[in-house]
């Protein structure tokens, strides 16, 4: 741990392990002093990276971009040796179900499943020719590569809008006591709830989501609900769940405090939420860029002993210096548009990824031929574009 640094290579830990890629944020890094003497545990294109424990069964790709970054201790290295195997068809094939779910049985351990080379040596992979192979990654890779064009708008589209909340804002005091506002002045903070067993069975049938602080991450995201609810026949108001509408600030109150979303659709917290919905002079943009830059102060005003939870009164009293009602207008009216692009971006990956997770144990499986699912994705994406 002395070893790390806030500069220099990245080291690839487990929870950097998502969705088949090496997601880099938070990632942890050591200086170049240290890289010489850990060169064999340097990642190479096509290189797939494991969890040692835990989640075992989730892989990644190595891709050209984490060319050089270390193979963090709590991962496992495969390198595929010979030119008769596409890495990434084999990648492909161990994020079938099948495959995970044989890594799942022979994992060792009762309260932890662990995973170690001799079981990874085990795997049992079903390689079609060459070309074949090629065939089928290049047709699931054409999804991900859309995927991951979209990630980069979104994190692009944050960055900008965080520098221009940023360059028009000043929020922190610095023991000034003039001229401040409250989060609690900005909009109605709502905490989460437990809702009961019927009200949560309609919320699977209809789409609306429950969260729990585990479906946030540090990353921005928002999340999509689809369908429509009669909350007299539900009887909602008898239940401690509250339904938030679209444009709530989701932020976590605890384990973690400061995780982050925006609702797109309505939705429902559990009590790791203390969750804003913006008045409407401030509105949603302003509220959330707010939230990220206050968020250290957040997480120095909570309490606990056991874990830090930061209570509704100490939210709503962290303060901030007021800004301008055109500052304001000006900020919502330019970012807005962006954050509408953002979902639209969320919305196609949501869709392209079940596309891809789909057509991937039917290509795997010789169920489907590559062709017909080539036209899919051809579609698919043609669909996209023009819906843009």
């Amino acid at each position: 741990m002395s070893d790390y640094s806030d500069e220099g290579t990245p080291v690839v830990m487990p929870t950097n392990i998502r969705d088949m890629r090496i997601d880099p944020t938070d990632i942890a890094r050591v200086g170049d002093e240290h890289v010489d003497r850990l060169v064999r545990h340097q990642l190479r294109p096509g290189d797939i990276l494991y969890s040692r424990r835990g989640d075992v069964e989730k892989c990644a790709l190595v891709t050209e971009h984490e060319t050089g970054w270390l193979c963090g201790t709590g991962c496992l290295l495969v390198r595929v040796q010979g030119e008769h195997i596409d890495t990434r068809f084999l990648a492909y094939q161990l994020s079938t179900p099948a495959k995970r779910g044989w890594i799942r049985q022979h994992a060792v351990g009762l309260t932890m499943l662990n995973l170690n080379t001799g079981i990874l040596r085990e795997i049992p992979i079903e390689l079609p020719d060459f070309k074949e192979q090629q065939r089928i990654a290049g047709v699931l890779g054409a999804l991900d590569d859309k995927i991951e064009s979209n990630r980069q708008v979104c994190s692009l589209i944050d960055l900008l809008a965080t520098e221009l909340f940023c360059d028009r804002f000043t929020v922190h005091t610095r023991g000034e006591t003039s001229d401040l506002m409250t989060i609690g002045d900005i909009g109605e903070i709502v905490g989460g709830g437990t809702p009961s067993k019927k009200v949560e069975e309609y919320y699977a049938d209809s789409g609306i989501a429950w969260l729990t602080p585990r479906d946030l991450s540090k990353d921005r995201s928002t999340f999509r609900q689809h369908g429509e609810l009669d909350i007299s026949e539900l009887g909602l108001r008898k239940s401690s769940a509250r339904l938030l509408p679209r444009g709530t600030v989701l932020f976590t109150s605890r384990a973690p405090i400061g995780y982050i979303a925006i609702a797109s659709g309505e939705t429902s917290t559990n009590q790791g939420f203390k969750s804003i919905v913006p008045h409407s002079n401030f509105g949603t943009p302003f509220t959330f860029y707010l939230l990220k830059q206050l968020t250290p102060e957040i997480v120095t005003s909570a309490n606990g002993s056991t874990f830090k939870e930061i209570s509704k009164s100490g939210l709503a009293k962290v303060s901030f210096k007021s800004p301008s009602t055109e500052a304001v207008e000006a900020f919502n009216a330019t970012v807005q548009p962006l954050l509408d692009l953002q979902e639209v971006k969320e919305i196609e990956n949501c869709q392209l990824s079940q596309l891809r997770d789909t057509l991937l144990p039917e290509l795997m499986s010789g169920r489907m031929r590559v062709d017909e699912a080539g036209c899919l994705v051809s579609e698919a994406l043609d669909e996209e574009v023009a819906d843009v």
